[in-house]
């Protein structure tokens, strides 16, 4: 069983090169596109960052042969309706550029989410030992404006069993030839303290941050970032409560749709990102108008 990842990258410029760090030791192939994946907002076709470049050098610089192989983004005329769909087709895109075969392992690697090696190597083997499990979904510590504050959540759709003729219907639904979606299986769920993934999406540069609200063009998504992730800065806690008037996802967390307040974070970071030292809390408080959407 090869492990195949597919990687979708766009002005990851400050993640990619660790990311590659730690997904080439543990990866049989990584498929990877550079490039816009959505119909919606002003975003350039290509990053505008230094990503395309990093990638370049990392190939060139790292004896990975031909374990990475990359790629322009699927570009879809005329485009689909929403930034899921998209992401789908462009990740059936990838999957035909890979040497995928029956009974391997998809894996969605995402630019901004670290794993200690020996935990991802652990759900692998869960794979190895038992063909029954086609899906396992994973709990996951998840990062806000700098890389102590988290709050817990979870993802599905990034550990699938590749069975010959499936497809991606949407960024996060896998569907076998018989049908079933098997990103809604839950039953093998293994939880924070097993997987121990830190996912780091809201710790960048918060023009980025707006960037990827705009580009889902989803009105409460847009309410959540205007009044919780830029609010949090200036009033802490008041943002819980915020947070519960906003339908159709309200909760009383932090994160859209979810019940988690920030906590902060007392382990052990992978090693790739663990010298880095980012925060943006300041940032927002400085900029606040200009962020706003």
């Amino acid at each position: 069983m090869k492990v195949i990842a597919l990687c979708q990258a766009y002005n990851e410029g400050e993640f990619i090169h660790q990311c590659l760090q730690w997904a080439t030791k543990v990866c049989d192939e990584i498929i990877l596109t550079e490039g816009c994946l959505t119909p919606f907002g002003n975003q350039s076709r290509r990053s505008e960052d230094n990503t395309r470049k990093i990638i370049q050098r990392f190939k060139q610089s790292y004896d990975v042969g031909d374990k990475i192989k990359f790629f322009d983004a699927f570009e879809a005329k005329p485009a689909p309706s929403n930034r899921e769909q998209y992401e789908g087709m462009n990740k059936n895109f990838m999957l035909k550029k890979s040497n995928v075969e029956d009974g391997d392992l998809v894996f969605i690697l995402d630019v901004d989410e670290f794993w200690h090696e020996d935990r991802f190597i652990n759900i692998v083997e869960k794979f190895k030992k038992n063909d029954r499990i086609n899906h396992i979904p994973i709990e996951e510590y998840q990062f806000a404006y700098n890389f102590s504050l988290y709050f817990n959540a979870s993802h599905d759709g990034r550990f699938m069993r590749y069975v010959e003729g499936a497809r991606f219907a949407s960024t996060n639904h896998f569907i076998h030839p018989n049908g079933k979606d098997v990103t809604k299986d839950y039953t093998h769920l293994v939880k924070r303290e097993d997987s121990q993934m830190c996912h780091f999406c809201w710790t960048k540069h918060p023009k980025l941050i707006k960037q990827k609200v705009e580009s889902f063009n989803r009105p409460s998504f847009t309410a959540w970032y205007n009044y919780v992730y830029l609010n949090f800065p200036l009033y802490g806690e008041k943002v819980y409560e915020l947070n519960r008037r906003i339908a159709p996802h309200c909760g009383t967390g932090f994160a859209e749709g979810q019940h988690e307040p920030l906590k902060t974070f007392k382990y052990k970071l992978p090693w790739p990102v663990a010298m880095r030292n980012t925060d943006y809390l300041n940032y927002i408080k400085r900029h606040y108008e200009e962020l706003l959407i």
